[in-house]
């Protein structure tokens, strides 16, 4: 393992930047405490002039968010101040940033004199003001000088390195996969598939014969029966029925009987009955036992 690289000496700009950073957040402490005294005064003064004694209510709210500001201001800059001296490029940016904003809050107390009811408040607040407008300006101006930007990329480099010594790169691949292959190539084009040969047209069929004219049948004086009819127009013999024969003399058919016999004439209707004729008396029939 290699030794750890030497840190760089830090310049008198960014130790000074530090130290003025430190004292502006004394500033504010030492402004959020006056504050804290001076409340009653401002609550006395607020309730004569509104001849109300709860209107001091107002300025009492006022100047306990002006100390909650105050105290978290001074610990940022605290902050800012140690990790400057550490030469952190965030730091840095971040203390530009806070320095634009305590600047402006501090020329609007010089410009406004909101704390101008209790006198002592009012020049310890002028005062606090002015020195840390002046101390975020110096701050802004030492941070961007050449010898602070050497400063702050040579401790990159050894926290790199640093980095670099405690997480070493792999000397194998962290991939178990072969090497990457040439670039593919792609499969040559397939040959475009022949054309479908087109459908043999449908033969045509041969058209129908013509039908044979009509036969004109004979005349009708040829057919046996023929001279009692007249011939029809068209020229085609007439159905021909024979003549009826006569019948032999005799006893005629026998009508059909049973279930699919005809239904026969129908009788005039039921004949009222006539008187019932009484049975014959039979003499008595001989006994045979008296003859012996």
């Amino acid at each position: 393992m290699t030794a750890p690289a030497a840190r760089p000496d830090r310049p008198a700009a960014v130790s000074l930047a530090a130290f003025l950073l430190s004292g502006s957040a004394a500033l504010w402490v030492s402004a959020a405490v006056a504050t804290l005294f001076a409340i009653p005064q401002y609550a006395w003064h607020a309730g004569n002039v509104a001849r109300d004694p709860a209107a001091g209510a107002v300025p009492t709210v006022l100047l306990v968010l002006f100390d909650c500001v105050a105290v978290c201001a001074a610990a940022t800059a605290v902050l800012l101040a140690v990790f400057d001296a550490g030469g952190r490029t965030t730091a840095r940016i971040l203390t530009w940033v806070y320095a634009g904003i305590t600047a402006l809050v501090a020329a609007l107390l010089l410009l406004t004199d909101p704390f101008a009811s209790v006198g002592w408040h009012h020049w310890l607040s002028t005062g606090v003001a002015a020195l840390t407008l002046a101390c975020t300006a110096a701050v802004t101006v030492l941070l961007a000088l050449p010898p602070t930007n050497r400063y702050v990329r040579a401790v990159r480099a050894v926290r790199l390195a640093a980095r670099r010594r405690w997480h070493p790169a792999p000397a194998t691949p962290r991939h178990p996969y072969p090497p990457v292959t040439p670039p593919y190539r792609p499969y040559p084009s397939a040959a475009p598939y022949p054309s479908a040969p087109p459908y043999p047209t449908a033969a045509s069929y041969p058209s129908a014969p013509p039908y044979p004219p009509n036969v004109a049948c004979p005349p009708d004086s040829a057919h046996p029966l023929a001279p009692t009819h007249p011939p029809f127009p068209w020229g085609l013999p007439p159905r021909m029925v024979p003549p009826p024969t006569t019948a032999p003399a005799g006893p005629g058919p026998m009508p059909p009987h049973g279930p699919m016999a005809p239904p026969g004439p129908r009788s005039p209707g039921p004949r009222s009955p006539g008187p019932t004729p009484e049975p014959p008396v039979l003499p008595p029939s001989p006994d045979p036992s008296s003859d012996q």
